[in-house]
């Protein structure tokens, strides 16, 4: 049986709804895996002969994993916006820090097929000690509404403004000459979609107060090849801060 746990790619269940979005998909199995529902769980896992014991013996998998805490993970995930029209893959990824300071990550990936959206994959695991960490408490503005100010930044290139966006510690070795350079060299690589590409992965419209980091990829379609976007924010002294932005043309062969 291809479970959470393990983590195989799902198929799609020929039920699924075409009104199902990635938010919508998180919250009817966090709730779902909550209430035991195993109806719901079957419908979103493709598993049509799923059990209250296998659900129950999966759930108790990944809880291990998470230390106990599998639910609250769940739980405390990063709402999002519905992806812009032509969207065909998101991955959403979360750092949550618990009351004691341990960080765990994360990862739901979804794909839309056929025109409905399926969660191809759900994982929560102990993150790296060693791997950089953000603050938790709650952030003065959402990590969407930080991009926006980005893009607008990017949009009238007003690259002294685009400098407050960038991590602290590369202010000081930042000029708004190096940040136009850097946007004109990204914005070539990308095909003139970088500012396009950023604001259609501003989709994470909230983060609870644990969640101290949040990485969004997705890949959508363009006139003549397909865009892919990924984006890391951390969250420091209550504010999200962009560390890398990185978007791609892609060319059919």
């Amino acid at each position: 049986m291809r479970t959470i746990a393990t983590l195989l790619v799902l198929g799609f269940a020929v039920s699924a709804c075409a009104e199902d979005t990635p938010a919508s998909l998180l919250a009817d199995i966090t709730r779902a895996i909550e209430e035991r529902d195993v109806a719901t769980a079957a419908r979103i896992f493709d598993e049509e002969e799923m059990t209250k014991e296998e659900l129950e013996g999966e759930i108790a998998q990944e809880d291990k994993k998470a230390d106990g805490h599998f639910l609250e993970i769940l739980k405390a995930r990063p709402e999002l916006a519905d992806p812009k029209e032509g969207a065909t893959e998101l991955t959403l990824k979360w750092a949550h820090a618990t009351e004691d300071g341990t960080l765990y990550r994360g990862k739901a990936r979804f794909q839309r097929e056929d025109g409905a959206w399926g969660l191809e994959k759900l994982s929560v695991d102990k993150e790296d000690a060693k791997d950089p960490a953000g603050e938790a408490g709650e952030a003065k503005e959402s990590p969407s509404q930080v991009l926006a100010g980005f893009v607008e930044a990017m949009r009238k290139k007003d690259w002294k403004a685009l400098l407050e966006y960038c991590p602290a510690e590369e202010r000081g070795e930042l000029t708004p000459e190096k940040l136009e350079e850097r946007f004109t060299e990204s914005d070539e690589e990308a095909g003139g979609h970088f500012a396009e590409g950023v604001e259609n992965a501003a989709l994470v419209t909230s983060a609870g107060a644990r969640v101290v980091g949040i990485e969004v990829e997705l890949d959508y379609d363009v006139m003549g090849g397909s865009v892919s976007v990924e984006l890391q924010m951390t969250k420091r002294a209550a504010a999200w801060v962009i560390e890398d932005v990185e978007v791609d043309l892609k060319k059919p062969e």
